[in-house]
């Protein structure tokens, strides 16, 4: 009995422990390690400038797996300059230590919205393809059955009406909840193909004193201590350092 009673006060020692862990949970903290930032709105902006770009870039979220920061470009120049998000990466340090450019990371690639933008235009083509299979199918399974029915009209029991009747509103059923469904599903879709293309930064030419802004997303390296985010742009190239932690709350 003893044993018994040290064996139940251990399981819920255990599990009042892992019931307060689970209760907690870390939060990912990205800070620039320019002195030169500053604050608007709760976010820390980090400031760079030549003789003809202005850029100003700040951490903003993170979310599925993804990190994303707010950049702003301006061309101060007379000459046009191409800003191409495709091409900016990131490299990063899993050891604090370690400056980022003494590491050999492989670079990560900023997401490119137009090739997401594409692959929610292929998805939207194949739910809709999808959905009008459905429809076809569910609508001459209706017409087949309404044809069979009328063919045998005079031989149908009572019970056999009332099973057929069933048969006809289980299929009607069927068809409003798929239309339910992927109304949703394209509202869906088309909701995130509209953030894409108009709050993220997109591929695009500035004419002198343009600005372009909107969001850029990288994957999210979870064990990463810096980052070095390199934005290739004409014939210069931007760098801004961050340290990277978890902090539980």
């Amino acid at each position: 009995m003893p044993d018994t009673k040290k064996l139940l006060i251990t399981f819920f020692s255990i599990f009042i422990f892992f019931s307060i862990l689970s209760c907690s949970y870390s939060k990912l903290r990205v800070k620039p390690l320019s002195k030169d930032s500053f604050w608007d709105s709760g976010k820390e902006y980090v400031y760079k400038s030549n003789e003809k770009l202005e850029i100003a870039i700040c951490f903003e979220k993170m979310i599925n797996n993804q990190i994303e920061f707010f950049v702003e470009i301006s061309n101060l120049d007379t000459i046009p300059v191409l800003i191409d998000p495709s091409q900016f990466y990131y490299k990063y340090t899993l050891h604090k230590k370690l400056s980022i450019d003494s590491t050999h990371s492989i670079p990560v690639m900023a997401k490119n919205p137009e090739n997401e933008i594409d692959n929610i235009d292929k998805k939207i083509a194949n739910e809709n393809s999808a959905y009008a299979t459905k429809q076809a199918l569910n609508t001459a399974c209706l017409f087949t059955g309404c044809l069979l029915s009328l063919a045998t009209i005079s031989d149908k029991t009572e019970e056999e009406w009332e099973e057929e009747h069933e048969t006809r509103e289980s299929i009607l059923d069927n068809m409003s909840q798929d239309t339910e469904s992927h109304t949703n599903t394209i509202d869906h879709l088309e909701n995130q193909k509209s953030r894409l293309e108009f709050d993220t930064i997109r591929k695009t030419t500035l004419f002198q004193n343009q600005t372009i802004s909107g969001s850029l997303k990288f994957s999210l390296k979870k064990h990463a201590k810096g980052i070095k985010i390199i934005l290739p742009v004409d014939n210069y190239i931007i760098t801004f350092e961050y340290e990277q932690w978890w902090e539980k709350m």
